[in-house]
């Protein structure tokens, strides 16, 4: 893209961005594969114990991890990958092989949030590489002759076809990025959801169990459960602002935490 760029714009920066772009990615990556997501141990389990209290429903007292041999804080799952507790477990990342937890879900959130970045500016960047080229060289305006010897004007597919041939690698990197750009921008508004309802993946998935579980239960017993279920479930939801509080000031919710306790 740069000696397209700097062909017809040369007194742009065209780099600044990018790399910018490109060390935040690198950083908030390198922190999700390093940092602790939230490890639960013997040390530090009274300090997890503390932040959140038991719904009943999904997080029951007395509920003893088999692997750690301790009775695990709300919230928390072993994640069978790591062999670890993790306090807030959301999920394992196959990508950064690293636990996405309490203590590292903001930098989770924030590397899709660059990939998302990185993948726009190459779509628009590499649009307006082309437009440049097709404007500065009026291929718009320009004819071409057919087979059987007429003349028409270059219509869009035409223009594509000639970008295609001119610019292959161009093409496929903004055809790629396009078909990307579904996926990665989906996934990273489907985090942004749990951080505002303030739920995790893994309580996402109980839920759905759950609710497949009553179906299946007797009418009598599921009446018995839903009264129970109301009069002591409790609720993670601190409003809007205070659930993305929770998860990208961490450390110190916990603190306060244990402060109240």
């Amino acid at each position: 893209m740069l000696p397209i760029l700097y062909q017809f714009r040369p007194d742009e920066n065209h780099v600044l961005f990018p790399i910018v772009n490109l060390i935040f990615t690198v950083y908030v990556y390198h922190r999700c594969c390093v940092d602790d997501p939230g490890e639960i141990t013997l040390s530090n389990l009274d300090t997890f114990k503390a932040v959140y209290e038991f719904d009943n429903r999904l997080y029951k007292p007395r509920n003893t991890c088999r692997t750690c041999k301790f009775t695990k804080p709300a919230r928390s799952k072993h994640c069978s990958i790591c062999d670890r507790c993790i306090h807030r477990f959301d999920h394992h990342c196959i990508w950064t092989n690293n636990d996405v937890g309490g203590l590292n879900h903001k930098y989770f959130v924030l590397f899709l949030l660059s990939l998302l970045c990185i993948i726009f500016d190459g779509v628009i960047v590499g649009l307006r590489c082309l437009w440049l080229h097709a404007t500065n060289y009026k291929l718009m305006e320009a004819s071409v002759v057919t087979a059987d010897g007429n003349v028409k004007p270059v219509t869009l597919l035409i223009l594509f076809q000639h970008l295609f041939m001119h610019f292959p690698r161009l093409v496929f990197l903004i055809v790629g990025l396009a078909l990307l750009s579904p996926m990665v921008g989906s996934f990273t508004v489907y985090h942004i959801y749990l951080i505002i309802v303030n739920q995790t993946t893994n309580e996402r998935y109980k839920v759905a169990e759950l609710a497949e579980e009553s179906k299946h239960c007797k009418v009598k017993t599921c009446q018995r459960s839903a009264k129970i279920s109301n009069t002591q479930t409790v609720s993670y939801n601190r409003g809007v602002l205070g659930n993305i509080k929770e998860v990208f000031l961490a450390t110190s919710f916990i603190k306060s935490r244990r402060k109240v306790r």
